[in-house]
């Protein structure tokens, strides 16, 4: 869409031009302009979507690895558990 956006508004100069018949730089300075108008607002909604992006996959790689440290520390107590039990299980045998 971004692409689209600069395409459209270089294109109108050539246009412009071909109907002129001259390349005068105010025939093709207004479709510049408005080309750098658009390239300017998409930077301004991409950096900070980039950015938000960036954040909330940290906070998720976070998030996955506390919970599988947690899973690890929750087989590890169950193991020994597990293993305590069945020595028990011996000596009162």
């Amino acid at each position: 869409m971004g692409q689209k956006a600069r395409e459209r508004p270089l294109a109108r100069p050539f246009f412009r031009v071909r109907g002129a018949g001259s390349a005068a730089p105010s025939v093709v300075a207004a479709g510049v302009a408005e080309a750098l108008v658009t390239t300017a607002a998409g930077l301004v909604v991409a950096i900070p979507a980039v950015l938000l992006y960036n954040h909330f996959s940290r906070q998720v790689n976070v998030m996955l690895t506390v919970a599988e440290n947690s899973a690890r520390s929750i087989r590890t107590v169950m193991t020994e558990a597990g293993q305590t039990g069945t020595e028990q299980q011996r000596q009162a045998a």
